[in-house]
């Protein structure tokens, strides 16, 4: 498990590396003892950053849904991570293409949820209600 500070600096690399546009080892490098719970700890850190310099919270998304993603990426099950209204784009919209390293498009759907889900033992009928 990373300690609270190694959280921060791992937030604060790759808020960093992204502002530059700069590549960065991955952090599993950085901190070789990294587990899945640290790779969440830091992306909320880092959410929290973006959050602090003026970004607003728009949802949450699950990644790595299909299980030829999980396999190439060597995860067993999807991923979950934050919407940010500075990372969303409207269809057609115009991408400066110097905001990014290797420009790669990757096919994500959103839903827009009337109500909050809260719970540990959120259904499908309760997803589908919100």
């Amino acid at each position: 498990m990373l300690t609270a500070d190694q959280i921060k600096d791992g937030a604060r690399l790759l808020y960093d590396a992204e502002g530059n546009c700069a590549a960065i080892p991955r952090l599993s490098e950085k901190y070789p003892g990294m587990a899945l719970a640290d790779a969440y700890a830091v992306q909320q850190c880092w959410a929290e950053i973006h959050v602090a310099n003026g970004a607003h919270l728009t949802g949450r998304k699950i990644g790595l849904t299909s299980r030829a993603m999980q396999i190439a990426t060597g995860m067993k099950e999807p991923d979950y991570g934050v919407l940010l209204d500075t990372k969303t784009h409207s269809d057609g919209c115009r991408l400066p293409f110097d905001r990014f390293l290797t420009p790669k498009i990757e096919m994500e759907l959103a839903f827009v949820l009337g109500e909050d889900l809260i719970g540990p033992n959120v259904q499908v009928a309760d997803v589908m209600h919100a």
